[in-house]
């Protein structure tokens, strides 16, 4: 693909980082406009040979605790409660119009829900970590709960309680009002087996 014009976009819109934060531009191609102070990266990452997404990343430039390297936008976005996060989760750009456009509404949204990223903010980048931590327990519980539910269906239609019983009852607390009482009815048919 040919360059859609990330670098001039990344030069004119992130320029505060370089004017009034500290930051310099230590990396700088079509594909990759990468921001650094003595503390904290923000980058710029345009895959133009195969998705064509726009992805901003910011991350410690010494990786503490967590070891995490790298937060996207729209991880910050979903921390802030940001109205904008469900937009942001997965930029596709194919034209220097759209490129343009996402560049500077990214610097618009890390200017106004990252200041404290920008200033490098340990605790925020520790809030960071552990709200990816809360997203992917959740995910993998709902992954779970999908699965199980499928199996209790299954179970329930062939009256076998028992598996109904085995399918549910590890994830109680997880349960819909419906599905607890389906597995406290389980439970009493299977125990008057």
């Amino acid at each position: 693909m040919p360059d859609l014009g990330l670098q001039t976009q990344a030069e004119r819109h992130f320029g505060f980082l370089a004017s009034e934060n500290g930051y310099r531009c230590v990396e700088s191609s079509p594909y990759r406009v990468r921001f650094q102070s003595p503390s904290v990266f923000i980058e710029l990452v345009f895959d133009g040979n195969r998705s064509y997404e726009l992805d901003l990343l910011v991350g410690q430039t010494v990786p503490k605790e967590s070891g995490i390297t790298s937060f996207s936008i729209s991880e910050i976005l979903r921390l802030r409660r940001a109205p904008e996060a469900a937009q942001f989760s997965l930029v596709q750009v194919t034209s220097s119009e759209a490129l343009a456009s996402f560049v500077a509404q990214l610097a618009h949204l890390l200017q106004t829900y990252g200041g404290d990223i920008i200033c490098g903010n340990d605790k925020s980048f520790v809030e960071l970590a552990e709200h990816r931590q809360k997203e992917v327990k959740a995910y993998a519980l709902e992954r779970d709960l999908r699965m199980v539910r499928a199996k209790a269906e299954a179970a329930w239609s062939k009256k076998d309680y028992r598996a109904v019983v085995l399918a549910l009852k590890p994830f109680r607390a997880a349960l819909t009002a419906t599905e607890v009482g389906k597995l406290e009815f389980a439970e009493r048919q299977s125990s008057a087996l």
